[in-house]
């Protein structure tokens, strides 16, 4: 169930990123990576080992890297390192904390200052699964503040609502599937438009088309390139009433495996905002 809401937050987190760079094609050899599209991510790839971060797709020099340790096949903690000082620092750490194959309790560690100081919790995330088709998630800041409570509400292992709660307001999301099980709407909970998923004839996502009060406000399409063993796919962002669309990110994979995500600004066209890269075991 983590699985599903995590590939919802990243579909939903990339959307609003530009820029305006275009890549050559070519005609496609045999595409022996059919299946994926944009929405496959390092949780589809493999058990991910370290996610390296780069200033662009020409630098080779770490900024600052992510390093996963697992206990079996759990995600049991997350290493936040930073490279740009003259010495490595590690700025957070995050420990998760099961009973038996459900997540109970995650915390958040962050370091007080930049390059001193000691790691103290800043976040804490509690589990509770009172029904079989429910999960709920509060989170606490560092000083014991509930800053968010949210219900998950489940059909089989697809996420079909989230409510969130706060002190001074409320509010979620539903969803809606097709028959093969993958996003097709999301609407706030008075039935409002958000999002709307479009799949070509192989099942693949082809368009995503964002609402803002009611109203189409941008339109995103991804573009599959092919050259070798190698697959890109670029995403694209086009504003209501705009003449161009925008390349706003690209990812790449090699057998099948997620191995770098580019991701571009929108002030300076066509810069390479940040790069992603991601290692496996």
């Amino acid at each position: 169930m983590q699985k599903r809401c995590e590939m919802l937050i990243v579909l939903f987190s990339l959307i609003f990123t530009g820029g305006c760079s275009l890549l050559e094609t070519e005609e496609s050899v045999v595409d022996n990576q059919s299946y994926i599209d944009y929405t496959y991510g390092t949780s589809e790839s493999g058990k991910v080992k370290k996610e390296f971060h780069f200033i662009n797709s020409d630098d080779y020099e770490v900024q600052s890297d992510v390093e996963f340790i697992y206990d079996n096949e759990q995600i049991a903690g997350k290493i936040f390192t930073d490279y740009k000082t003259s010495q490595p620092v590690v700025l957070q750490k995050d420990t998760f904390i099961y009973n038996g194959e459900k997540l109970l309790r995650q915390l958040q560690l962050l370091r007080e200052t930049t390059t001193d100081g000691r790691l103290k919790v800043s976040k804490e995330y509690n589990y509770n699964y009172p029904q079989a088709n429910t999960r709920t998630k509060v989170i606490r800041n560092q000083s014991g503040i509930v800053e968010d409570s949210i219900v998950y509400v489940y059909n089989g292992e697809l996420v079909i609502s989230e409510k969130h709660f706060t002190e001074k307001s409320s509010g979620g999301f539903n969803y809606e599937y097709n028959s093969s099980e993958k996003l097709v709407l999301v609407t706030d909970l008075n039935g409002i438009k958000l999002y709307e998923n479009q799949y070509d004839e192989n099942g693949l996502l082809s368009k995503t088309l964002i609402f803002k009060d009611g109203q189409l406000n941008t339109t995103i399409t991804f573009e599959r390139i092919l050259k070798g063993a190698t697959l890109s796919i670029k995403k694209y962002a086009q504003k209501a009433g705009a003449a161009d669309k925008i390349l706003s990110s690209v990812k790449v994979f090699e057998a099948g495996k997620l191995v770098e995500l580019n991701e571009y600004a929108t002030a300076a066209c066509g810069a390479n905002w940040w790069c992603t890269r991601y290692q496996y075991y």
